[in-house]
């Protein structure tokens, strides 16, 4: 989170509540400025991972050995395997309206998170082309019905 000191301290017994860790980023806007980064950074593994899983998928290797694998090595976190797990759904389901539904939020907020680390680079006068691709490519790596997007 951001802010000044006194008054990150000031609310710390609430946030302790309801919150395993308090990192303190720095003054206010920081802790968005890490999220933003946290997000990109997700992204961008989400694309790696997708495209990883389906390559093994393609060249014949059994994607358990393939998640099993990613899992042994620390390669694939909890939230990559549930959204390769969505590869693996029925046909129906994975064109149904109510998982399309979901896609669709997960990828409206992708595409924003990805939205706002552009522009803070921009900001910060560096390149994400990596990042820049990958917001190209949510629609897909979310498996959205619309050939637009894709």
């Amino acid at each position: 989170m951001g802010g000044a000191d006194a008054d990150v301290e000031r609310v710390r017994p609430v946030l302790e509540a309801s919150s395993a860790t308090i990192l303190h980023a720095g003054p206010l806007g920081s802790g968005v400025k890490v999220k933003i980064a946290i997000n990109a950074l997700t992204a961008v593994m989400f694309a790696a991972a997708t495209e990883a899983y389906q390559l093994a998928s393609a060249s014949g290797i059994d994607t358990e050995i393939f998640l099993a694998a990613g899992r042994a090595n620390g390669q694939l976190s909890d939230m990559q395997q549930r959204l390769l797990r969505t590869y693996e759904l029925p046909h129906e389901v994975l064109h149904g309206e109510q998982f399309q539904s979901r896609q669709r939020v997960q990828l409206l907020n992708a595409e924003k998170d990805l939205a706002h680390a552009l522009t803070l680079a921009r900001e910060c006068e560096i390149t994400m082309p990596t990042t820049a691709l990958v917001s190209q490519l949510t629609a897909r790596i979310y498996q959205i019905d619309d050939a637009s997007r894709r």
